[in-house]
C-alpha cells in the first residue's frame, strides 16, 4: 500500500495532477511552465567583485526560494563551485516560524569549519548573522514577501503537508506565530521573539544595505536571478517554478482578517515596500540590458527527484 501511494505522489507531480495524491510531507509541486532566465548586462561589474566570493541565500520561508535554490545549485555545478544547503532540524513543521524560532541556523553552526568554509554558495533558512562562522568575507542575498500572501502560503504548504488538517482553526494557527518574521529573520537571532518596533525594521534595513549583495520583493524574483546570472557570468538558464502548493486549506482572504494579518506584520509590510523601492532604483542604476548567451542551462522539471540538467549550445 505504501509503495502504491509513493507511485501516485510521484505521477502526481510529474503530471501536475494533485488528486492522484493524498497530503504528504514530502508532497511537492513543480510548475508546468519553463521560465527562460538571459542574463543581465552589468554597468560596472567590478563593483560586485568583492562580494561573489563567497554567498549566502538567506531564505525567508515560502518567499520563492525553492526555485532559487535549485538554481543555485545548477549554477555552482557548471562553475565548479561547492553548493551547501543546510536543512531545518529542530523545529515540526519546520517553517512554522514561533518565538525563539532559528531556522537552519544552528545547523550551519553545528556544521565542521571546513566544510562550511569550503562552500561557495551557501543557503538556508537562516537568521541574519551566520557570516560570523565564516573566516573569509561572506555577502547575502535574500527575497522579501508581501506579508499576508507569505503567513497564508505557509499555512497553505504546512496543509499540503498533512501538518494541518481541515477541522483544526486558521486563526489560531495564523495569529499564534511570530509577528514580522521577515524583518526579525534580517535583524538577527536576538530579534526572534514576539514584539517588534521602528528600531528593528531599521537594523534589518541598515543589514541590507551593508552585507547583502542583492535583495528584492518576491514578484520580481526572476529579475534578481537574472541579475546574478549577469554577476557571476552565467549563460541562459530555463527553469520550472518548483515547490508549488496544490492543496490548499485557504484560497481567499476576506478584507477583516486582511486587516488583522497587516496589523500584526506591518513592520513586514514596510520593509517589503522599502524592499521594492530600493529594488527599482537598483535596476535603474545598475542594469543596461540583457547579454547574448551562446549556452542554456536546461534544469529538468523534476529536478528536486532527478537532479538531471542539460548544457545546450545555442
Amino acid at each position: 500500500m505504501l509503495n502504491i501511494w509513493k507511485t501516485r505522489r510521484f505521477l502526481a507531480k510529474k503530471l501536475n495532477l494533485p488528486f492522484l495524491t493524498d497530503r504528504h510531507n514530502s508532497l511537492h509541486f513543480p510548475d508546468s511552465k519553463l521560465i527562460s532566465l538571459t542574463p543581465y548586462e552589468i554597468q560596472n561589474p567590478t563593483d560586485f567583485e568583492e562580494h561573489t566570493h563567497k554567498l549566502i541565500f538567506l531564505h525567508i520561508p515560502k518567499a520563492a526560494g525553492s526555485s532559487i535554490n535549485i538554481i543555485l545549485e545548477v549554477a555552482a555545478k557548471y562553475l565548479e563551485k561547492h553548493y551547501l544547503h543546510c536543512n531545518i532540524r529542530k523545529y515540526n513543521p519546520s517553517i512554522k516560524i514561533i518565538d525563539g524560532w532559528q531556522g537552519a541556523s544552528p545547523t550551519a553552526m553545528s556544521l565542521e569549519d571546513d566544510v562550511i568554509n569550503q562552500a561557495d554558495f551557501i543557503s538556508g533558512h537562516f537568521i541574519f548573522g551566520i557570516d560570523n562562522i565564516i573566516k573569509t568575507n561572506a555577502s547575502y542575498f535574500t527575497v522579501i514577501r508581501e506579508p499576508v500572501e507569505r503567513e497564508i502560503s505557509s499555512l497553505n504548504y504546512i496543509y499540503q503537508n498533512g501538518q494541518f488538517n481541515d477541522n483544526d482553526n486558521i486563526e489560531d494557527y495564523l495569529f499564534n506565530v511570530l509577528d514580522n518574521p521577515q524583518t526579525k529573520m534580517l535583524a538577527g537571532s536576538e530579534y526572534m521573539q514576539n514584539g517588534c518596533n521602528e528600531d528593528i525594521l531599521n537594523l534589518a534595513i541598515n543589514n541590507l544595505e551593508k552585507k547583502f549583495l542583492l535583495y528584492a520583493p518576491a514578484d520580481k524574483t526572476n529579475e534578481l536571478l537574472k541579475s546574478l546570472l549577469g554577476i557571476y557570468k552565467l549563460p541562459e538558464i530555463s527553469y520550472y517554478q518548483s515547490n508549488i502548493t496544490k492543496k490548499k486549506i485557504i484560497n481567499n482572504v476576506d478584507d477583516e482578517l486582511q486587516g488583522k494579518l497587516i496589523k500584526m506584520h506591518h513592520y513586514d509590510l514596510q520593509l517589503y515596500e522599502i524592499v521594492s523601492q530600493k529594488w527599482d532604483a537598483w535596476m535603474q542604476k545598475h542594469i543596461s540590458g540583457t547579454q547574448e548567451s551562446k549556452e542554456q542551462l536546461l534544469i529538468d522539471r523534476m529536478y528536486q527527484d532527478t537532479k538531471s540538467y542539460k548544457l545546450i549550445k545555442t
